[in-house]
């Protein structure tokens, strides 16, 4: 497995947990290879053609298996009907807009104390 994003490095909000090193080895001892600072540019069904950002080289990555994990959308579709109807409600985490879990774990625990 690779895993290939444009940012300068893999999982960088792992930094600073106590998971970010125990997950790399595993990881790495798996035989998985990490290629920061890529894009896919094209998928053939038997590899991706990469790029890395800071050269411009090209290569292909034989793969049998691409997925794609795209920037975060918030999910707004309940609160929207919720709206509709006139139903009071209140809205943390990722209906709000994309975030990571810590924020919602802290607005959920600011709504239980309000309520």
């Amino acid at each position: 497995m690779t895993i290939v994003t444009s940012a300068a490095v893999v999982g960088g909000g792992l930094f600073h947990s106590a998971a970010d090193g125990p997950l790399r080895a595993r990881f790495s001892a798996a035989g998985g290879t990490m290629r920061p600072g890529t894009v896919v540019l094209s998928w053939d069904g038997d590899g991706a053609t990469v790029r890395t950002v800071a050269t411009g080289a090209e290569d292909v990555l034989p793969a049998d298996t691409l997925v794609i994990a795209e920037t975060a959308v918030a999910e707004t579709s309940l609160g929207d009907e919720l709206r509709r109807r006139g139903i009071a409600f209140d809205a943390i985490g990722d209906c709000v807009a994309p975030r990571r879990a810590s924020l919602a774990i802290y607005e959920g625990r600011e709504l239980a104390l309000r309520v």
